[in-house]
């Protein structure tokens, strides 16, 4: 349970602290896709690395540490520089702007993890074995699923906003949820990755709980697609007027709807984790045992 309350907070912080890095530092919509991807995807291949190799190992440059530290400073300078320098091209930069190249910063070092992770678990737990490490790796095709819907829904933003700063455009609330809808499954996905690693095979790990979870991004992606599908209907087959149909726009609404479905059933699953290991455990939440021969 300590295992699963620790990663769950860090999964929690990951996908939202991307998130408002992301407004913070003035990227574009696919900046901050490609932020927020350089941030979540790590953390489940670090968290699907422990759960093969049976060990956490952090690099001696690692973002727990130094990667919060940088980032930090990074808000900081902006509130000094304020937030719009971000946008400006420097010379020092070869005209290129802040935003743009800590988002390459960014993927870069994402690359870097991932490609540790997966070098350590071929050579620990798959002990040099090609066709082990693919098997091992369809633990991943979930987290790449469910980043296809915030992929989905930059794509169905409209042309004059691609370059734009996301936390300026009238519906950067709507471009959060999205992604926050993202990090939720993220969590649930690392939720079923860190029940894996801490009971083996044992009749829990195989409960319909984390059963539930395996297929949560692949149901929040069906689901985004509904969503794609009603609000062109609504729009009268054309997406991009769903962004402007209506005082409210339609996608907006749904996109509302959709991360509601998603904190429901995180929250559905934290319940469920809770419960059946209490069963298990034979134990009561938040509650002392009392032995009343004690007194």
């Amino acid at each position: 349970l300590g295992l699963l309350l620790d990663h769950g907070c860090d999964a929690l912080h990951a996908s939202l602290g991307a998130i408002a890095a992301s407004l913070v530092f003035q990227c574009t919509p696919w900046g901050m896709f490609a932020k927020f991807g350089a941030t979540v995807l790590p953390f489940y291949m670090c968290t699907w690395e422990e759960r093969h190799t049976g060990s956490f190992t952090l690099p001696i440059i690692n973002g727990p540490t130094e990667g919060l530290i940088v980032l930090a400073s990074l808000k900081a300078l902006t509130a000094f520089v304020g937030p719009t320098w971000w946008t400006q091209p420097e010379p020092w930069l070869n005209n290129h702007e802040p935003r743009n190249v800590l988002v390459a910063i960014s993927i870069t070092s994402a690359t870097i993890t991932a490609i540790a992770s997966v070098h350590r678990v071929y050579a620990e737990a798959c002990k040099g074995s090609l066709a082990t490490l693919v098997s091992r790796m369809a633990d991943l095709i979930p987290m790449l699923v469910a980043l296809a819907v915030p992929a989905t829904y930059l794509s169905l933003l409209p042309a004059d906003v691609q370059q734009g700063g996301v936390a300026h455009v009238p519906w950067a609330a709507t471009t959060a949820l999205a992604f926050a809808a993202t990090g939720l499954c993220m969590c649930r996905l690392v939720s079923g990755l860190l029940l894996r690693h801490a009971c083996a095979d044992k009749p829990f790990a195989q409960t319909p709980v984390e059963r539930a979870m395996e297929g949560g991004a692949m149901l929040s992606l069906a689901s985004f697609v509904a969503i794609v599908l009603g609000a062109s209907c609504i729009a009268g087959g054309d997406v991009s007027l769903a962004w402007t149909m209506g005082a409210t726009p339609a996608l907006s609404i749904l996109v509302h709807v959709f991360f509601g479905c998603c904190v429901v059933g995180y929250i559905a699953m934290v319940r469920g984790i809770i419960t059946e290991a209490c069963d298990v455990l034979g134990v009561k939440l938040l509650r002392i045992p009392y032995d009343a021969k004690q007194e």
